[in-house]
């Protein structure tokens, strides 16, 4: 019972520490221009990698019916 009560202390220990670091970091937004660019660029390379690998892009669908049947 004793290894039990030590296990779950130390998971709550270990929570409080988690949820500490993640409220002393914070949701702070760069604010220096080159992080702004940065912050833009990625913004864009992931949009442009959405578009690229859709699924639409990958495999394109026939455009007619007749395409899809083959004899």
């Amino acid at each position: 019972m004793t290894e039990f009560l030590l296990l779950l202390g130390g998971l709550a220990a270990f929570a409080g520490l988690l949820i500490a670091m993640l409220l002393r970091r914070g949701n702070s937004r760069t604010t220096n221009p080159e992080g702004l660019c940065i912050e833009q660029d990625a913004r864009d390379r992931a949009h442009s990698a959405r578009i690229t690998h859709s699924a639409p892009n990958i495999r394109p669908q026939p455009t007619h019916i007749s395409e899809t049947h083959h004899r």
